[in-house]
């Protein structure tokens, strides 16, 4: 049930995410660069957290990938299993709803 809570809420900062990235690209902006604005806006980490989570529900069975691994300090290992009753749901819904704001309101 978490696993899809993950998905819903990364997929709905893609939405806005993507097309921000394609504009900041044909701008002329580096990859850097576009990664290095997105990551200061508020709500990013919880975005970024939730899309990590996501990718383990979807791509690896709910298990611990090398992105979550990379993200995160709880000390678990390639492979073992995500516990995501343990995050803070609806702080991670919150800020990625004021990453979402602050994308749409951002020219």
């Amino acid at each position: 049930m978490y696993g899809g809570l993950a998905v819903a809420i990364a997929s709905a900062a893609e939405r806005y995410v993507r097309p921000r990235i394609k504009k900041d690209k044909a701008s002329g902006m580096t990859e850097k660069a576009i990664r290095e604005s997105l990551s200061r806006m508020d709500g990013h980490a919880s975005y970024n957290r939730a899309r990590i989570l996501a990718n383990c529900f979807k791509h690896a069975e709910g298990k611990v990938t090398e992105d979550y691994i990379t993200a995160s300090s709880d000390g678990l290992s390639l492979g073992d299993e995500v516990d995501f009753m343990k995050e803070d749901w609806p702080q991670l819904i919150d800020n990625t709803q004021r990453l979402i704001i602050s994308l749409i309101r951002t020219p």
